[in-house]
């Protein structure tokens, strides 16, 4: 550790640099793929894992610098090892832009306004109530206090249902065509 991360401790602040598997001045953050999913989610998923206990960085898969590869596994994920801690971004790089707008590191196309966001992620999930557990052979499940989450790694599907709202009450979600929810 050198002295200005110490300094750093020291003075009760923290930098993203002293992440775990951050070792240089950029962020590097973990990027998810259906090979890696079962040994990844049974190393994640009990309550002493680095996932829990220590911060983290994790990137949304994306490809040409605008297009989400995996949006609903990638979530999924996300929500199923979220430790205290642990924060999401994009791709490889930063972890705001490019929903912000920012066409001064030359990589991505102008757009006034940045990469839209996408609706998922101003959804409430909530808290989560337990660490994540395998329900069955390469199957990932973690209840949250507005839901559940689902990973299935053999099949690379993912299922979020989240509960709506209504009079204040929390309600499970309703599936119209397509099974997507129309509550929500």
């Amino acid at each position: 550790m050198t002295a200005v991360q110490q300094s750093i401790l020291d003075h009760d602040a923290y930098t993203w640099s002293l992440m775990d598997g951050q070792t240089n001045a950029n962020a590097m953050p973990f990027l998810f793929n259906q090979n890696q999913c079962v040994k990844v989610l049974q190393q994640a998923c009990y309550a002493n894992s680095n996932w829990q206990t220590l911060p983290k960085l994790f990137g949304f898969s994306v490809q040409h610098q605008t297009q989400f590869l995996q949006l609903e596994q990638d979530l999924a994920f996300f929500l199923l090892v979220r430790g205290p801690y642990t924060y999401a971004g994009w791709g490889v790089w930063g972890m705001t832009w490019p929903f912000n707008a920012e066409s001064s590191h030359g990589a991505l196309p102008p757009l006034p306004h940045g990469v839209p966001l996408p609706s998922e992620f101003n959804s409430d999930y909530g808290v989560p109530l337990e660490v994540c557990h395998e329900i069955k052979p390469g199957v990932f499940h973690r209840e949250w206090s507005r839901g559940t989450v689902e990973l299935n790694c053999h099949t690379f599907q993912a299922t979020i249902d989240i509960m709506a709202e209504e009079d204040g009450a929390l309600v499970p979600p309703q599936f119209g065509e397509e099974g997507i929810a129309v509550n929500l």
